[in-house]
């Protein structure tokens, strides 16, 4: 009984979860994140559309009003490199990329494309503020089956990475690796 009347106590009610012009019900947010540096959000249900779009609305909203830089998803850190570029201006339309770089079947979702495009839109829109980034935080690039379909795109990643930080260092381990990296699906 006490939990439910301190929740109720505290608990503001939206005016809508979709995005629009009129931000003043997430004005409390400012007074609860304070001077976090890191808020994390969580959905009751994946692919359910009013936690994803209310989880969008509220991104913006601390993207815009309280100076974040960066979204993090739960998905594949190096397939979500795609995402990465693609909002810093990168090539491709949101829907494709979500699709295709977004794990766990989570590209799937119309929200997220419609985040990666709110993203790339205000990192577009962003003369003389600092431009936000987009991070994968899953190191498995599984899908929902135990597969991992993008093991590709994960190796491709680390080669590229050691042949930028360490080419010297590097050659002999990837020659080594060159002939078994196309046999990794």
């Amino acid at each position: 009984d006490s939990f439910i009347a301190c929740a109720g106590s505290a608990a503001r009610k939206f005016r809508t979860v979709e995005r629009d012009s009129n931000d003043s019900d997430l004005a409390p947010f400012r007074d609860l994140v304070g001077r976090a540096s890191v808020v994390a959000l969580g959905e009751p249900k994946h692919g359910a559309h009013q936690p994803l779009a209310l989880r969008n609305r509220v991104f913006a909203y601390l993207v815009e009003h309280c100076g974040f830089t960066a979204i993090a998803l739960e998905t594949s850190f190096s397939e979500s490199r795609a995402v990465h570029d693609f909002v810093v201006g990168g090539p491709g339309n949101a829907a494709d990329v979500a699709r295709r770089s977004l794990t766990w079947g989570f590209g799937e979702y119309a929200e997220n494309a419609e985040l990666i495009q709110w993203m790339r839109d205000y990192n577009r829109r962003a003369a003389g503020r600092r431009k936000i980034n987009f991070y994968g935080i899953d190191l498995s690039g599984a899908d929902n089956d135990g597969a991992f379909p993008n093991a590709q795109i994960a190796l491709q990643q680390v080669v590229q990475y050691l042949r930028t930080a360490a080419p010297d260092a590097s050659k002999g381990l990837l020659a080594e690796l060159a002939p078994l990296l196309d046999r990794v699906s």
